[in-house]
């Protein structure tokens, strides 16, 4: 999994004083996705009424379908 272990090492240089291995990365954005999954099968299911999770939007348009 090198590509969670590159994420985690420019996390890392981030000034946030946190230290995240590519382990926890992985998690943290299957976690994401799984959510963002959740958010929009309730949508469909309400008939298109916008979520109130805050990172839907970005989300969506990063895995949403055109």
């Amino acid at each position: 999994m090198p590509i969670y272990h590159s994420i985690a090492e420019q996390f890392n240089q981030l000034p946030s004083g946190r230290i995240m291995s590519g382990q926890e990365v992985k998690s943290k954005i299957t976690n994401l996705v799984a959510e963002y999954r959740k958010k929009k099968k309730e949508q469909g299911r309400t008939g298109g009424s916008p979520s109130s999770w805050p990172y839907f939007d970005q989300i969506d348009k990063l895995l949403g379908k055109k």
